[in-house]
């Protein structure tokens, strides 16, 4: 099952929340034009998956209604290795497509990969068709390499 537009929208602007903590959020944070990232709030709503919270102190803050909870839980989830063997994704992406190594950063971390440098993740998870197609659309298929092996302690 692919992530619906909806799922996708969310876990690419789940980011902004770490922006939004360190206080460095800025209108380049964003993933989309702005015009784009309001369209889609506005679908949103529109189709009852967001709604706005009732609330005087933050009034334009919305909120997911049980029927985007409910579309987000049939999410398609990380396919766990049960062979033995760890996935280990590598990547050297130019300065120049720093946003689009910010997204895989981030699309990793949220599968289920550890850090173990900065363009070095290790999970136990198999490489998925879904993070082949975002390498893809985010055309750093070239700077991605994958390495399946078992990991030995020392």
């Amino acid at each position: 099952m692919h992530k619906t537009e909806f799922q996708e929208f969310l876990e690419q602007t789940a980011g902004l929340l770490d922006d939004m903590v360190l206080g460095r959020l800025s209108i380049r944070s964003l993933y989309y034009p702005r015009s784009t990232y309001y369209y889609k709030l506005r679908k949103f709503k529109k189709q009852g998956l967001l709604k706005p919270q009732n609330r005087k102190k933050y009034p334009n803050t919305l909120i997911l209604t049980d029927k985007g909870r409910e579309l987000i839980k049939k999410s398609k989830a990380a396919v766990k290795r049960t062979d033995g063997l760890s996935t280990i994704v590598l990547f050297d992406i130019p300065e120049e497509k720093r946003k689009a190594r910010n997204i895989l950063r981030r699309y990793l971390l949220r599968n289920g990969y550890i850090q173990i440098q900065k363009s070095a993740f290790l999970g136990q998870i198999r490489f998925s068709d879904e993070l082949r197609e975002l390498a893809e659309e985010l055309k750093i298929i070239t700077d991605l390499k994958i390495i399946s092996g078992r990991i030995d302690q020392i």
